[in-house]
């Protein structure tokens, strides 16, 4: 059995960012009752040539680093298990390879490098693509979801989108705060050359208007969906123009998390991890949850 099987694992390399990144996965971990990882990456793959006792020293840090990181988790926790857990390999590496038994893996968005480098924005960037399990970068203000502090979605028209759904849905039933469902759209016609074409094809269709249509119906689908399956969630849904990135950093301002899918469709929403999702690991004012399609 995997030492992460079940539970919440969050990366710390010592770094005041590392440590915010702890601090949320506590919390987390203590409201969802399960146990808490704190991981602490040692990459060897620098040390080629080096000094014999340079690898030891590294690992034993890399061990101190860890229990530092559990104990300052323990302070936040209420009641559950907080273990520390040091291992060789590249910090997304290993991030990763937890995910494919954890419920969910927090990391943040900055951080040391040397030893770990768990939260440089490289690392967040693939966790957050090649994360098995739901992937939080915790990043912005230290806030969480709650009667005050909506869930935010952005949600495109892909199957896969179905899932991060799901999971945003699931965290504001548990904490009782309300959903907010977001489609953007940035019609094809944007370009002068698409426009043309646009216009020759269906020259009595406005296409920012039908492009706008389309995200309604996306948005009308996503919020049926929750209504019929979280019937408690307070949920409403916007359908807006202009680029899906700017519009979700904006609406994070005020948001508890902000929930996208790992990949998205494209098109008009573009939920893809390379656009959107990447872009609001560096713009969002709130934690960002990344959830892969089958898993939330």
């Amino acid at each position: 059995m995997s030492v992460f099987e079940g539970r919440v694992v969050v990366g710390y390399d010592g770094s005041a960012g590392s440590g915010e990144a702890v601090d949320w996965a506590a919390t987390e971990a203590s409201r969802r009752s399960l146990p808490l990882v704190v991981l602490c990456a040692y990459d060897v793959s620098s040390l080629v040539g080096a000094s014999p006792g340079l690898p030891t020293a590294g690992w034993d840090e890399a061990a101190r680093l860890a229990a530092d990181g559990a104990d300052r988790a323990r302070k936040l926790s209420h009641g559950i298990e907080v273990t520390a857990e040091d291992a060789i390999g590249t910090a997304a590496g290993v991030l990763i390879d937890a995910s494919a038994n954890a419920e969910l893996v927090v990391v943040g968005t900055r951080g040391l490098g040397p030893v770990a480098g768990v939260l440089m924005g490289s690392v967040a960037f693939a966790v957050a693509a090649h994360a098995a399990c739901p992937a939080v970068i915790v990043r912005g203000e230290q806030v969480a979801p709650g009667p005050d502090r909506p869930v935010v979605i952005g949600v495109d028209d892909s199957v896969r989108c179905q899932a991060a759904l799901r999971f945003a849905a699931a965290v504001a039933d548990d904490v009782d705060a309300p959903l907010t469902v977001l489609c953007a759209s940035r019609p094809a016609a944007a370009e002068t050359w698409a426009a043309a074409y646009w216009y020759a094809a269906a020259p009595e269709v406005n296409p920012e208007a039908a492009a706008l249509n389309a995200a309604q119906q996306v948005v009308d689908a996503a919020v049926a969906l929750v209504r019929q399956e979280f019937p408690a969630v307070q949920v409403d849904g916007h359908a807006v123009a202009g680029s899906p990135t700017d519009r979700l950093a904006m609406e994070s301002r005020n948001a508890g998390l902000l929930v996208v899918g790992a990949r998205g469709r494209g098109g008009f929403s573009g939920l893809h991890l390379g656009s959107v999702s990447r872009g609001l690991i560096h713009e969002a004012f709130c934690p960002v949850a990344v959830v892969p399609a089958g898993r939330s």
